[in-house]
């Protein structure tokens, strides 16, 4: 057995399905109240951790209303698309692949694992001439990603793996026009195709980003990649793709949510109302080619009935989309009541803090205070002049004066020159050029004072 990557958290078995609990775990674990980071798989014959994090459900995460979501898809925004956490459990960067630019793609490369995908529906795919990767039948995916071959845009793209290069691709794959000639085979962008039913017939992400394209009215191609972590390269999951929305301000929908509205606008009326149009088609080829006659008549009244049929299977999706509408909008609108609630909330206390911290301070002080600063910083002022006061001291010297000053340098070096080391500036000779008048050192003569007193 060889060592996996170790997780630093425990699972809990609730949080863990029972197949996968008896399949990766030690007996002797089953009893406790979690399991370790570490289990035991019997396929691989390595220890390992299942799941590497597990979805549970946050009250802190709110998704976006799928109307509001679908309003920013359009508009092509990326959209953070959660799937069931007992299928991948994790969290897709997904676009509309005709808005794909350059800088988008970049930052879907920078944040996620880098493989990006581009879901086209069946048809689309059938248009480009994209067959799967490996034969149907031979395909082991344990989701079934219907991966395709890969391809690069010819025109206008070099190696095929920039962001410049790969955007192009997928604005490409999801632009009417293009054919199957325009792209290179293989390439560096891997088209997936979406099964017919999209998310009725398979609940996955390849599903919910054509789903997205059609229910918006773009071109049934998106571009997406799942997300990563930054600091060890590990899938995202939903506390992690909730934090990651908040931080780029993009919001998140859940497949399941995206199914249900699905199911609430555009109900199973509109397949019915596909098959029975189809129905009709088939009885219009047949009418067109029959003689006039009982036979004729007879496939005219079955048409009828579908035509009937159809126009009351119209009436119904027509009255359920008025409905889901009136919800959604009550939705809309019970959501920004909450939002206004909190703002006028937000205001109160702050108004009220406000008022007690302002009301600790008297006008009459503050502005005393200020004559006081006004006084300090003049005196600051004086005193910082007097003390930068300049006392006589001459600020520049003439030429004239630096002339005399390097003339005089001159005779000096030039007498000591001549001298030798032992000469002795003039300035400092002990011998005066002026004889000086000699210094009687004698003491004076002291005078007899007589001691008898003169005649009178």
């Amino acid at each position: 057995m060889d060592l996996s990557v170790i997780f630093q958290e425990p699972i809990y078995k609730d949080q863990v399905s029972t197949l996968e609990w008896n399949d990766l775990t030690p007996t002797n674990w089953r009893s406790t109240k979690y399991i370790p980071f570490l289990g035991y798989s019997l396929h691989t014959s390595k220890l390992v951790c299942w799941p590497p994090r597990v979805m549970t459900s946050n009250n802190s995460v709110k998704f976006t209303p799928i109307p509001e979501a679908l309003e920013a898809f359009k508009n092509g925004e990326f959209l953070v698309v959660m799937d069931d956490e007992d299928r991948e459990n994790e969290g897709d960067l997904i676009m509309a692949a005709e808005l794909m630019t350059t800088e988008r793609m970049a930052f879907l490369v920078k944040h996620s694992s880098g493989f990006v995908c581009v879901p086209l529906s069946t048809e689309r795919a059938d248009e480009l001439n994209l067959p799967f990767m490996i034969p149907e039948d031979k395909m082991t995916d344990r989701h079934g990603t219907a991966y395709t071959v890969t391809v690069d845009y010819a025109d206008g793209t070099t190696t095929g793996i920039s962001a410049h290069d790969r955007g192009l691709t997928a604005k490409m794959l999801g632009t009417k026009s293009s054919k199957a000639d325009d792209f290179l085979r293989p390439g560096h962008i891997c088209p997936l195709r979406a099964k017919p039913g999209l998310l009725r017939e398979r609940p996955g992400h390849t599903e919910a980003a054509v789903q997205l394209c059609e229910l918006t009215g773009l071109q049934p191609a998106g571009a997406i990649c799942e997300l990563v972590r930054d600091e060890d390269g590990l899938m995202m999951r939903l506390d992690d793709c909730w934090k990651f929305a908040q931080k780029y301000n993009i919001k998140i929908i859940t497949i399941k949510e995206l199914l249900e509205y699905l199911n609430q606008t555009t109900p199973l009326s509109n397949e019915k109302i596909k098959k029975v149009n189809a129905e009709l088609s088939g009885y219009q080829s047949k009418l067109s080619k029959m003689r006039e006659g009982a036979g004729k008549s007879a496939l005219k009244q079955r048409a009828i009935k579908l035509l009937r049929q159809r126009k009351q299977l119209e009436s119904q999706r027509d009255q359920l989309m008025s409905q889901s509408w009136n919800i959604s909008q009550a939705q809309m609108t019970t959501e920004n009541l909450k939002n206004t609630m909190i703002t006028v909330d937000a205001m109160r206390q702050t108004n009220k803090e406000l008022r007690k911290t302002y009301g600790k301070i008297d006008v009459d002080k503050l502005e005393d205070l200020q004559d006081e600063m006004m006084d300090l910083i003049e005196q600051s002022n004086d005193i910082q002049s007097a003390l930068g006061r300049s006392y006589d001291v001459p600020d520049d010297i003439s030429e004239s004066e630096l002339d005399a000053e390097l003339e005089a340098l001159g005779e000096e070096l030039e007498l000591e020159e001549e001298m030798g080391p032992e000469a002795v500036p003039s300035y400092l000779d002990a011998t005066p050029s002026v004889e000086m008048p000699s210094l009687n050192e004698q003491e004076p003569a002291k005078e007899e004072v007589q001691d008898s007193v003169p005649a009178q």
